[in-house]
């Protein structure tokens, strides 16, 4: 266990730029302790190949004697200390076990709330952020029914798939834990804040590697992807284009000997062009909860639930012909009207008691789409 003059100074070390997880680890087994690795000079870090050039300039060597970074560092540190986030290191028994196999550990992680159990089976469902609306449904129902069967479901709560997945998972009476590439402090993206808040006051947790108010930055999300693969059992992915920030977290999965499970797409969409090619490589092919439980060794209360439109119980024969009419897809008003040759003053009126009834939602410019749960 490290002391409290220790943690301080792992705090300090890791709220300079640059100053990855393999950085801080070969520092300390150098050095011996982090309060010994901050003496030593980046030249020396270089030449013993702990320091490697990069395109950024270094920042360790001006930050480690700059007086007023330390003193930020150390009011941040105590400030952390009364809010409720936990700062683990690598020496602790609370370091997540699914996270001490993966080839590149963390040395630290900051949490609000809990970590996943690592005696409970456990997915992470990815996609793409700017998904369809067939997506979301996919995702929400995914997470909703394994959470329904006590899968903990974690994802990087971004925009589309992942948030889906998640809200799906508290639908579902579960935990649902999101792994940030920003401070765990700070809510990203802020569409998320409802998740965001359910996850950080006992619904799950919030995960991060990134010291408080570090901001959401392009290559803090490649690291965390690592973490969103190694947290979990088997990685789902929902929708993806050939080349994301999904296909980084599928490659560190299979790195991690863990096996992926994949949607199929139209081979016209882009979105699912991503899940095809996975599949075409080796992929499982993903149907329904059914697939992921029976890989997880778990017998379903629902085995064999699929997702399905909402029942058109009540419904008027008109209402019912409209919505035949509609599917995944948004569809505009007029081709709605034309398809079910219903008068356009007519489907404005259907549409809105439909949305009314959670059938179907509008997507904006007079577009919408069927809702399936």
């Amino acid at each position: 266990m490290l002391d409290d003059k220790e943690r301080e100074t792992l705090f300090m070390l890791n709220s300079i730029p640059g100053m990855y997880y393999g950085r801080l680890k070969g520092m300390y087994d150098y050095a011996g302790s982090f309060e010994d690795a901050v003496k030593v000079s980046e030249a020396e870090y270089f030449s013993a190949g702990i320091f490697k050039k990069t395109k950024e300039p270094e920042m360790y060597e001006v930050r480690r004697g700059d007086g007023a970074f330390i003193s930020q560092c150390r009011r941040k540190y105590e400030k952390m200390q009364k809010s409720g986030i936990r700062m683990i290191d690598f020496t602790e028994e609370d370091m997540p076990k699914r996270l001490r196999c993966i080839p590149d550990p963390p040395v630290v992680l900051f949490v609000y709330g809990n970590f996943p159990d690592d005696g409970i089976p456990s997915v992470s469902i990815i996609g793409s952020r700017q998904c369809s609306e067939y997506g979301k449904s996919v995702a929400m129902f995914f997470g909703r029914e394994l959470a329904a069967e006590g899968v903990q479901v974690i994802s990087g709560m971004a925009m589309g798939i992942d948030s889906s997945a998640s809200a799906g998972a508290l639908a579902g009476g579960n935990r649902s834990y999101a792994v940030l590439g920003s401070g765990v402090d700070v809510c990203y993206p802020p569409s998320s804040r409802n998740l965001y808040n359910e996850m950080r006051s006992g619904k799950g947790g919030i995960i991060s590697e990134f010291c408080p108010d570090a901001a959401g930055i392009g290559y803090h999300f490649v690291l965390r992807n690592r973490l969103i693969a190694g947290l979990c059992d088997v990685l789902l992915v929902i929708e993806a284009k050939t080349k994301s920030g999904t296909a980084t977290t599928v490659q560190y999965a299979l790195n991690q000997g863990k096996d992926v499970f994949a949607l199929p797409g139209r081979i016209t969409d882009p979105l699912g062009k991503g899940c095809n090619k996975l599949i075409k490589d080796g992929a499982f092919i993903l149907t329904g909860p059914d697939d992921v439980l029976q890989y997880l060794g778990i017998t379903g209360k629902n085995a064999g639930k699929t997702l399905k439109e909402q029942r058109m119980g009540g419904l008027s024969a008109t209402e019912k012909n409209i919505l035949r009419c509609m599917g995944p897809e948004p569809m505009h008003i007029e081709d709605i009207a034309e398809m079910s040759k219903t008068d356009i003053n007519e489907t404005l009126g259907i549409l809105s008691m439909l949305e009314l009834h959670g059938n179907i939602k509008s997507v904006g410019s007079a577009y919408f789409v069927k809702i399936y749960i």
